[in-house]
């Protein structure tokens, strides 16, 4: 009898909806604006800024789903190199390649030299969302924030970050690989 009350009154005082997410999550609402997040103190889950293929990041930087002549331009702001950071709820989880909890955000800084010390040009994010946000594609919301050459932010079911995360759909549709 006493389990039931308890089970209650977190029910009642925590709410059930608020039941699966992390305590201190940012994603929690659905008016999470991804400009006004401080990741700047996150855990990072690259030690130091990452190479990316050189390809796949003028594929990403350009909105592209595949590379192409035009997405294969090696400017200054396809940005290579990233520095991965995970909130720290869910940091734990990602290092261990598990798949993360509704609330968990990845965010992805986009950097055009190796040394990482500038702010990013650029950062993508996913949220994991509630079930059924995107079921088709591990309920993942993506959102891109160019900050070069000018400001710009699209954010929701983008089609080219699919198209690419599809192919991780057995690793919660994330990449992981430079994780040791």
């Amino acid at each position: 009898m006493r389990n039931r009350w308890f089970v209650f009154g977190v029910l009642a005082f925590g709410g059930c909806s608020n039941a699966i997410l992390p305590p201190s999550s940012e994603a929690t609402s659905k008016s999470l604006n991804p400009e006004a997040i401080d990741f700047s103190n996150w855990p990072k889950a690259t030690k130091n800024p990452y190479l990316v293929a050189p390809a796949v990041a003028a594929a990403c930087s350009s909105g592209a789903t595949t590379v192409t002549a035009r997405s294969l331009n090696l400017s200054p702001h396809s940005s290579p190199f990233i520095v991965v950071r995970v909130n720290p709820e869910a940091f734990a989880d990602f290092l261990a390649k598990r798949p993360l909890a509704v609330g968990s955000i990845i965010i992805k800084e986009k950097h055009p030299d190796a040394n990482g010390d500038n702010p990013p040009q650029a950062y993508t994010m996913m949220i994991k969302r509630e079930p059924g946000y995107d079921s088709g594609h591990g309920d993942w919301e993506y959102a891109d924030v160019r900050l070069e050459p000018e400001k710009k932010v699209s954010r929701g079911k983008i089609a080219s970050c699919i198209a690419c995360h599809d192919g991780k759909k057995n690793d919660d549709y994330l990449f992981r690989d430079y994780l040791k």
